[in-house]
């Protein structure tokens, strides 16, 4: 197979996810995005794949198709969280959020509207940092939500999630231009995830792992695109046609790739 690119953005969990690309003799080139440009760069043939929130593709999914087999979903997720200085009882009336991270706030305003019965409105800023002294409710996402925390309630968005939809959160599917998923690129990424899973370990020891972000490397990411994972998507889908953040409720465009039993058992994939 001819080497490909895969685009993620710069985060944990992505670089977990595609570290069983790692390595001189790997079949993929692993491409660090700034913003979120994966599904526009595989459109305009910059990149093959790229990997991508599940809400970006039920908003536009237009000329491009996920590969099966293998997602990145979790049952709780450190990396993305709502912060509210006053708690729930505040009852906020308008959440901030980094303009980069949409699909993490319209999450959260299908789970605050869903389980919490609040309703307040979302703003898109430049950035957060310019609140550290008096942060307001708002929406935090990275690599260092869990550790660097001021007063007040922080929910867990994935764990929220979970306890209204009873699924894991799909956070990232792999993408690629409509008609280019091929056996041999399924074939290869499942052996990617089957890498991944093995160094679950070494990256929750790593040195500056520790409480909920190490849980997370142990127990709750998940790499396989399973019925788990097609459940909690047929959720999204409802929710996001309910919330106005898709037009229609259409099929979700998975490619239709089926791998022959001398190549990978007998059982068909998606």
């Amino acid at each position: 197979m001819k080497k490909m690119r895969i685009g993620i953005e710069q985060n944990l969990p992505a670089e977990f996810f595609v570290s069983g690309a790692a390595g001189a003799d790997s079949d993929f080139d692993i491409v660090t995005l700034e913003g979120r440009t994966g599904i526009e760069m595989v459109r305009a043939g910059d990149l093959e794949i790229a990997l991508v929130p599940a809400l970006s593709v039920i908003a536009d999914p237009g000329d491009i198709e996920v590969v099966p087999a293998v997602a990145m979903s979790s049952w709780r997720y450190p990396f993305a969280q709502l912060y509210l200085p006053g708690g729930l009882d505040s009852k906020p009336d308008r959440i901030l959020f980094d303009g980069r991270f949409r699909e993490e706030a319209n999450l959260t305003r299908i789970i605050l509207k869903e389980h919490y019965h609040l309703t307040p409105s979302f703003e898109a800023v430049g950035s957060l940092d310019d609140f550290k002294d008096d942060t307001p409710p708002s929406i935090r996402v990275g690599n260092d939500v869990s550790v660097d925390r001021s007063r007040g309630l922080y929910l867990d968005i994935g764990q929220e999630w979970y306890e209204l939809a009873n699924y894991p959160m799909v956070w990232g599917l792999f993408v690629m231009a409509k008609g280019s998923v091929t056996p041999e690129v399924v074939r290869h990424l499942r052996e990617v995830a089957s890498r991944t899973e093995k160094l679950r370990t070494r990256w929750a020891d790593a040195a500056d792992r520790g409480g909920a972000i190490r849980r997370f490397f142990l127990e709750d990411v998940r790499v396989r695109f399973d019925d788990l994972v097609t459940a909690s998507l047929t959720q999204l889908l409802d929710y996001a046609f309910y919330y106005d953040l898709a037009d229609e409720i259409r099929a979700f465009p998975v490619a239709s790739v089926e791998i022959s039993e001398s190549d990978d058992g007998p059982t068909p994939i998606l």
